[in-house]
């Protein structure tokens, strides 16, 4: 929601109409989003559509002609498919598909500022951006200064024990409740813990 905020406020500034498709394990936030909007925006102004795959609302929406440019944040396979079908009409795209994004530390950088910049990157949307930092590029020379300064500052958010337990636990929460949404979340949830 903190990301459709960031995208969404310049949209309507200058008068454009917004629809969203979100993930499809958080369709709820989304839709307690658009409610909060509702009585502030005129009607058709912020739309949110639902759908997940080929076929789907989302797929419709970004090949409809009337569609002049799409905001994308995802997985490269779907990145790549958006891109293809906007390059019909040459529309305008903007993509966040993940990636291992660097920052670079030398000699001469404020350690203040670099510890600062890597922990609100890396944990800004809790860590769920795919522009967030998920490396650090740090000379030999400063290195451990910058890794204690690091771990010192990520350490103030405090550990939430059985972290494992409890994502499992809310996985069917946030597939809506149905088994077949849960089983999907579950598979994801099993990925992501495979390559984290």
């Amino acid at each position: 929601a903190e990301m459709e905020c960031d995208r969404l406020e310049p949209v309507l500034r200058v008068g454009n109409l917004d629809s969203i498709r979100d993930f499809q394990d958080v369709d709820d936030v989304v839709d307690s989003y658009a409610r909060l909007l509702d009585p502030h925006v005129p009607p058709g102004v912020y739309n949110v559509v639902h759908g997940f795959g080929p076929g789907s609302a989302g797929e419709f929406v970004v090949s409809h002609p009337d569609v002049n440019a799409i905001t994308f944040t995802g997985e490269t396979r779907t990145g790549e498919i958006i891109m293809q079908s906007a390059a019909i009409g040459l529309r305008h795209v903007s993509m966040e598909c993940g990636g291992k994004n660097a920052a670079i530390v030398d000699a001469t950088a404020d350690l203040d500022e670099a510890v600062a910049g890597v922990r609100q990157s890396a944990f800004g949307y809790s860590g769920q951006k795919c522009s967030a930092c998920s490396r650090a590029i740090v000379l030999d020379a400063i290195y451990d200064r910058f890794v204690e300064r690091l771990v010192e500052a990520a350490g103030q958010f405090g550990r939430l024990e059985n972290a494992d337990v409890v994502r499992r636990e809310h996985l069917r929460v946030l597939g809506g409740g149905s088994r077949e949404q849960a089983a999907r979340s579950e598979e994801r949830f099993s990925r992501n813990a495979e390559t984290d």
